[in-house]
């Protein structure tokens, strides 16, 4: 799908395991959860009052339409910033590079996040390559010409 594939040998790097790409997974998990959840304390669906001020199915659609969208939005333009991650993968020294090392683009981006969604919706196992490939790449990384890295992180 992407040209650099046969440039793969020129670009040496630490690559990143399942652990610590599972764990980056969590925190990101963390923080759109935080913020869906301040989202809807915004627009009055409160998962914590016994009377939200909307209409309870209506309210959890908009709070996950704005979950996915905001999903999303943060797994496309980190990794495409000069961090080149994730809040998750940033925190724990990780970037998301292609296969030479360089900052990945928005094309990319947008069909890596795709086939992240295709990799969930088959229960996973998009993401068994981890464990087993050289490069620690999952089937998403694979089709785009990507690696996770590590890199200078928070921790």
């Amino acid at each position: 799908m992407f040209s650099d594939r046969q440039s793969q040998s020129q670009f040496h790097s630490e690559y990143a395991g399942f652990k610590l790409r599972f764990l980056a997974s969590i925190i990101d998990f963390f923080v759109i959860g935080l913020v869906v959840f301040l989202f809807s304390e915004v627009i009055g669906f409160s998962f914590l009052s016994e009377k939200p001020s909307l209409n309870q199915s209506e309210g959890f659609f908009y709070c996950i339409l704005f979950g996915f969208l905001f999903w999303a939005t943060y797994s496309v333009i980190l990794p495409i910033s000069g961090w080149q991650a994730t809040l998750g993968k940033k925190w724990l020294g990780l970037r998301v590079v292609d296969v030479r090392g360089r900052r990945i683009g928005i094309k990319r981006a947008i069909v890596r996040f795709m086939l992240i969604l295709t990799g969930l919706l088959t229960l996973g196992l998009g993401f068994l390559p981890i464990l087993f490939s050289k490069t620690h790449q999952a089937m998403h990384d694979f089709a785009t010409g990507t690696v996770v890295v590590r890199g200078n992180g928070w921790l």
